[in-house]
């Protein structure tokens, strides 16, 4: 176990390094993290959730692979986007809806900036960004891809959990899901019979930090196997 301090000093060469291969070359502002205390939401859910810290796009690139689709037939939404980073590295990956959702107007509109800057460089690309709060939250109506990255506790996941099942209920279509160091959260969507496991990587450290990263995804089930979920793929 390295001490604190030499820690400290990688992970601050980690957020540099960060910055530089994405804020820097783009001109946007999403590297910063926000302390969950500094968001300025007014939810009744701000104690359950986290603070924003941007997705390394090279993890974001494994875990798109892992889904066995074409980005522009799916809508892509990240549920407790941040400052925008995810959105960003969507429409890199050739998604062309993208949507957003945050409590905290505050950093919406950053996210909001952020979109701006990069539009020039995703023409294609629609956005989205929705100032509310997860379990309000409604799907939209043809087949997504839903992004989390340790967004808020188990608590707050059930009710999101149970909105996409009565979504779906009312209106079936394809899911996909990538759930990002959510893995207290892997329980509540093995419970969904129109969703099965696709691959699973576990614990593993960022590159340079001591920072822990561990994903999972899943996706629709095939005909005639609804409530049959398969092992997911190790990577």
């Amino acid at each position: 176990m390295l001490p604190a301090a030499i820690q400290r000093v990688r992970r601050a060469i980690f957020r540099l390094a960060d910055k530089a291969a994405f804020d820097w070359r783009y001109g946007t502002d999403t590297t910063d993290f926000v302390p969950n205390e500094n968001l300025a939401a007014t939810s009744a859910n701000l104690a359950f959730g986290t603070e924003y810290q941007p997705t390394a796009a090279r993890e974001f690139q494994r875990m798109v692979r892992e889904l066995p689709i074409t980005p522009k037939n799916f809508t892509f939404v990240d549920i407790g986007c941040g400052k925008g980073r995810t959105l960003l590295l969507a429409a890199q990956a050739g998604f062309h809806r993208i949507v957003g959702v945050d409590y905290s107007s505050k950093v919406l509109a950053s996210a909001r900036q952020n979109i701006a800057r990069f539009q020039p460089r995703a023409a294609g690309a629609q956005y989205e960004t929705v100032a509310a709060d997860a379990v309000d939250f409604n799907f939209p109506p043809g087949d997504c891809v839903l992004f989390f990255f340790n967004p808020f506790n188990v608590k707050v996941m059930g009710s999101v959990v149970e909105n996409l099942r009565r979504s779906h209920a009312a209106n079936p279509r394809r899911f996909y899901v990538i759930l990002y160091n959510c893995v207290k959260q892997y329980p509540l969507f093995d419970t969904l019979p129109f969703l099965h496991p696709l691959a699973r990587r576990p614990r593993h450290r960022g590159w340079l930090t001591q920072t822990i990263c561990e994903w999972a995804t899943y996706g629709p089930v095939a005909d005639g196997l609804e409530g049959v979920h398969s092992k997911p793929v190790i990577r």
